[in-house]
Parts: C-alpha cells; sequence; structure tokens
C-alpha cells in the first residue's frame, strides 16, 4: 500500500484514544483496517521505523449499521490476508464468518450490530467507525469501551479509534471532536482540501464511463447540495458558524452564491 501524508501521520500515531473527523472518499476507511488488521496479528509497523512483532490484540468493530461493521470485518480481513503473504506466507485466520475472525494466534475479531447489549464483555481494541451515524451513542459507548479498559489480565488499556464524517452537534461524536471530551482523544481532522493537499488522487467516471482525474468542483458539482458537500467533504456540521457579509450564519442556511471567508 502506498500512504499519503495524512495517512502516514495517523498510522505513526499509537495514541490509546484518536479520534477522526473525515472527508468521505479519501481512503481513511482503508488505512483504519489496515491498522486493525497489524494490530490483530501483532506486526507493528510505524512509518519511517523498523517493523517489529508485538502482542497480538482482539478488535471490536462497530458501524452505523450491521452491514456497514461487517463490511468493517471483511476489508480487514483482505488486509489480514495481503500482509500473511507479504511476512510469513502461512495461513494466519483460523476460522472466519461474516461477523467473526479467529486468528491462529488467538485474537480475534468481532463485527455487532448497533444494539449496546451485544457488545459487551469482549476485550481489546475497539474501534467505532462512522460514528456519528450509530443509533444512541452514548449507550453503545458505555457498552463497548470498557471493552478497552485495562483490567486484572491486562494491565494497559487498549486502543480506542472513533471515524466518522460529521452529523451535526447534538451527539457524542461532536463531543469527542470538538466538545468536552475531545481532549482525551488524538485529534485527526482531513477534509477533502487537506487529502488533495497531502496527494491523494481524486478521479470520477467521465460520460463514456471511464475513470479520470477529479478536482473538488468536479465533486462538489456532483454532490448538488452545497451544505451537504461541506458537511460530508470539508467537515462542516451543521450548526457551524460561517461569516458572511450579512454577519455569521449557520452553514444550513447559507443561500447558494453566497459570499463566505474561507480562511
Amino acid at each position: 500500500m502506498q500512504w499519503v501524508g495524512y495517512q502516514q501521520r495517523y498510522l505513526a500515531d499509537r495514541s490509546q484514544q484518536k479520534a477522526v473527523v473525515k472527508s468521505r472518499r479519501i481512503g481513511f476507511s482503508e488505512v483504519v483496517s489496515f491498522e486493525r488488521a497489524l494490530r490483530a496479528l501483532g506486526i507493528e509497523m510505524i512509518p519511517g521505523k523498523p517493523i517489529r512483532a508485538v502482542k497480538p490484540v482482539s478488535q471490536n468493530i462497530v458501524s452505523a449499521s450491521f452491514d456497514q461493521s461487517k463490511a468493517v470485518l471483511k476489508r480487514i480481513a483482505l488486509h489480514i490476508n495481503a500482509l500473511s503473504v507479504a511476512f510469513s506466507n502461512q495461513k494466519v485466520i483460523a476460522t472466519s464468518n461474516a461477523t467473526l475472525i479467529q486468528l491462529a494466534n488467538g485474537a480475534q475479531i468481532r463485527a455487532y450490530s448497533t444494539n449496546p447489549r451485544s457488545m459487551r464483555g469482549f476485550e481489546g481494541d475497539v474501534l467505532l467507525d462512522e460514528f456519528a451515524f450509530v443509533p444512541d451513542q452514548d449507550a453503545v459507548w458505555a457498552a463497548i469501551s470498557p471493552n478497552a479498559r485495562a483490567n486484572l489480565g491486562n494491565r494497559e488499556n487498549y486502543q480506542i479509534v472513533v471515524v466518522s464524517t460529521p452529523l451535526g452537534d447534538g451527539n457524542r461524536f461532536h463531543e469527542i471532536i470538538k466538545g468536552r471530551y475531545s481532549n482525551a482523544f488524538s485529534q485527526h481532522k482531513v477534509t477533502i482540501h487537506d487529502a488533495v493537499r497531502d496527494g491523494f488522487p481524486i478521479t470520477r467516471e467521465n460520460e463514456r464511463g471511464e475513470t479520470v482525474t477529479a478536482t473538488v468542483d468536479d465533486w462538489r458539482a456532483e454532490a448538488s447540495d452545497s451544505v451537504v458537500f461541506s458537511q460530508e467533504y470539508e467537515c462542516f456540521p451543521f450548526g457551524t458558524m460561517i461569516a458572511t457579509p450579512r454577519g455569521h450564519v449557520p452553514i444550513e442556511d447559507l443561500r447558494v452564491g453566497e459570499c463566505v471567508l474561507t480562511h
């Protein structure tokens, strides 16, 4: 894999709690899945440092829906298979199905529904994917975050990673990235503009069905709604106050063609 700047910075961050607010379609889910595969296999791969073996860690995966959680698990499995070929050329997955991967080293990777009652009791790292879109975020956090806490058998906390595009400001994800819980997390924010500056190639499909190089303006035109584009790609949640000639205005109340202060 060839990771660009923001992906490398994320992989180099060894914090026990990491939060990511991101644009869509910039490869962040891929690098997060790759990191989960590394930790389950017991491989430490930090950009610029020697690769070394570490203790394998089980993984707990929650996304915005059960199908999305299983999709993340499937992506992790692809990385595990590729890494096993690269490092040992031996079979490392003992058993697997749509919701559970059991590795030969004893680590497990589980995909959960958004039902908090299903999440309790399986210690290891926690990934909360597209967390802003998970229903009842407080109940989900209360159920699964203790899985990553230290106990008598494990004296150190496991890792908690929270990743999402934003969805307003009345939820726990917003509190994690900008509110009262933000100081407890290492923060990563990557808009579509940040991704392009860091070298991430964005593409689109032309009228002949061919994949061609795109610009941010191409994607903006595809979105057709400036507010949706601002939230999904520029990481501005509803309620963000934007400076305009008529004063500060909530982003969802901007008018098409209105002048705004961008920097």
